[in-house]
């Protein structure tokens, strides 16, 4: 997984985050302010954002934004866990406020044999929000998630 601790102003773009299992583990563990989470695919993990004691997000008024945007949740128990209230949050669609998050399969084409490149029909594909200066990917069209 990722770890981000007590950090200001970290971007955290297209990564693939897969099999994080066990007591406490996470995909993105996320401690900080201005941080911006976006066309990440977290699969198979027990939670797939926590967020620690003093992350905010805009909606709080506490603070600078934490964004999480335009990721992928596949099989991960707790999208979005909250250290700040002690317990997982459960509600799994719910949890994660932000624009363009998806809760599907990625479709990796073999994933246990390290090929995490996405098959055809996957929901990921062209779901990723542009970022500069990256926007393209090798074959020319819109970043996937």
């Amino acid at each position: 997984g990722i770890m981000i601790w007590r950090s200001n102003n970290v971007a955290v773009y297209n990564n693939t985050i897969y099999n994080i299992l066990g007591s406490g583990k996470a995909g993105i563990n996320a401690s900080g302010f201005e941080l911006d989470i976006k066309n990440n695919i977290i699969s198979k993990a027990i939670f797939g954002i926590r967020r620690n004691f003093n992350t905010y997000t805009a909606d709080e008024n506490k603070g600078p934004a934490t964004r999480f945007t335009y990721n992928c949740f596949h099989r991960v128990l707790y999208p979005m866990n909250d250290d700040r209230y002690g317990v997982p949050l459960i509600d799994k669609r719910q949890d994660i406020k932000g624009e363009g998050n998806i809760f599907a399969d990625p479709n990796f084409r073999n994933p246990d044999s390290g090929d995490f490149s996405l098959s055809r029909g996957s929901s990921c594909i062209y779901a990723g929000d542009l970022i500069s200066p990256v926007s393209e990917d090798y074959r020319g069209k819109r970043r996937d998630v």
